[in-house]
């Protein structure tokens, strides 16, 4: 297992996050963000790389049946661009480190409980979403979808840290969570739809 080297932070709720971070940098791991969040960690004295918001439908869309290549603002260059979920998670290009964890708020009850809402819920529920889709395929990254996970990953960070085969069982339990719930979401988002279709196939 190789240890997490770099993070995705993107988040609503900051509590807990200033000592969470923090930890995170002082085991080595850089944090990635976008752009709304670097005055949240620089107030807060956590040094961070910005990146524009990510954007990506929740399917991972490829082309000719490949996923492109990191470029740009994981480089260290500016980040000129928006780019894609895959192109974050799923590659590892040109000597530039996978993403290991991702930390988001999770879940997304509004897709559920409001279907009728359809395509139109906002920007950040559709990069939330992809952002989980991204890391339960294929990638192995791991999510953090709730704030009462940070003290527990802490606390493996502080004892034996995460390149050590006895984290191996603990990582995994995060990643099988992730996984049901992405699955219960998938079940709950299809029977909700399904519901509001024969609604409408009443009226």
């Amino acid at each position: 297992m190789k240890p997490i080297t770099r993070a995705y932070i993107d988040v609503d709720s900051k509590k807990g996050l200033a000592p969470f971070s923090r930890h995170l940098v002082k085991h080595g791991i850089k944090i990635i963000c976008p752009q709304t969040m670097v005055s949240e960690f620089g107030s807060r004295g956590v040094q961070v790389t910005a990146v524009k918001m990510v954007y990506s439908s929740p399917l991972l869309q490829t082309t000719n049946g490949k996923r492109s290549p990191c470029q740009s603002a994981l480089q260290g260059e500016k980040p000129n661009r928006l780019f894609s979920v895959d192109e974050m998670f799923c590659f590892n290009v040109g000597g530039v480190e996978q993403i290991g964890l991702v930390v988001v708020n999770l879940p997304l009850p509004c897709k559920v409980s409001r279907p009728q809402l359809g395509d139109q819920s906002t920007e950040v529920e559709r990069t939330r979403l992809a952002l989980l889709t991204a890391a339960t395929y294929e990638s192995g990254v791991i999510v953090i979808y709730d704030p009462f996970q940070y003290r527990s990953f802490v606390k493996k960070l502080e004892w034996r840290g995460l390149d050590h085969q006895a984290d191996a069982a603990y990582l995994c339990e995060l990643r099988q969570s992730a996984l049901g719930f992405l699955a219960a979401f998938t079940a709950q988002r299809a029977q909700a739809c399904a519901a509001a279709t024969e609604t409408s196939d009443d009226e």
